[in-house]
């Protein structure tokens, strides 16, 4: 499942979601011990970004949409 598929599958987004800024922080930590911290424009993603670059989520993902 990728992003835009949980988005979908949430419902879809809000009128206050900000669509802009989607975080996915991963489970596994990047080598160095920081969070591993994907960001994300939804309205990017929907101007038509190649499908390589919607990143799959993986086990113990967390999705934040503010």
């Amino acid at each position: 499942m990728n992003v835009l598929q949980l988005i979908a599958l949430a419902g879809g987004m809000t009128a206050a979601a900000t669509m802009e800024n989607i975080v996915i922080t991963r489970k596994t930590p990047l080598p160095d011990g920081r969070a591993n911290r994907i960001f994300f424009n939804y309205k990017k993603l929907l101007g038509g970004l190649p499908a390589d670059l919607i990143s799959l989520l993986q086990p113990g993902d967390h999705v934040l949409i503010k």
